[in-house]
């Protein structure tokens, strides 16, 4: 399936829930998700919150995008040392993990392998630029977060949003990376909860 596919079974779910006007939240390629539903269903969205969101053009081009760009996918998780790669990606410094539940991860990870990289590649091109044509079209106020040392998304990408967004708002937390919501969890809940009051 394409992004659309994704976007349209949000709005299928709005509705079916009777939802009305939605606030919406968006992590990593869930951001641009997110991002591409507020320009295609703005009436249906009131607020947006999107933490590292993929989908715009990084101005700086780190290591795990160049690998992207290469064909790569990094976040392919086939064993213990490909998990440990994806949990270094992910963390500046990845959480203690006992080893059975370690275990649990990799096999639940290789259960879903096949799926996970058919959603990859089928959205490839839209979680590497694919928001950027759609920027304009997104009416609700939007905060944008990015941490300093996000290894798969990188924070050089608020610029394209402060650009391309017409009710911005952004920031970058010193420190964190690429898991906003584990790094600096009192941090974002603020700024969350104050931006969706």
């Amino acid at each position: 399936h394409d992004w659309r596919f994704y976007i349209d079974s949000i709005e299928r779910f709005r509705v079916h829930q009777n939802l009305g006007t939605v606030d919406v939240v968006g992590t990593s390629m869930g951001g641009a998700f997110a991002a591409a539903y507020a320009a295609t269903y703005p009436a249906s969205v009131r607020r947006i919150v999107l933490l590292s969101p993929a989908g715009v053009t990084a101005p700086v081009q780190n290591p795990f995008m160049q690998r992207v760009a290469a064909g790569e996918i990094p976040l392919d998780i086939r064993d213990e040392a490909s998990f440990a790669e994806v949990m270094r990606l992910n963390f500046p410094s990845p959480p203690d993990m006992p080893p059975p539940i370690r275990q649990a991860f990799i096999e639940r990870a290789l259960e879903r392998r096949d799926a996970l990289l058919s959603i990859i590649e089928d959205t490839r091109a839209f979680l590497l630029r694919g928001v950027e044509p759609l920027l304009a079209e997104i009416k609700a106020p939007t905060l944008v977060l990015y941490g300093s040392e996000d290894q798969l998304t990188d924070p050089s990408m608020l610029s394209v949003w402060r650009t391309g967004l017409p009710d911005f708002r952004g920031e970058v937390f010193v420190g964190a990376g690429h898991v906003l919501l584990y790094d600096r969890p009192r941090e974002v809940a603020e700024r969350m909860r104050a931006f969706l009051r």
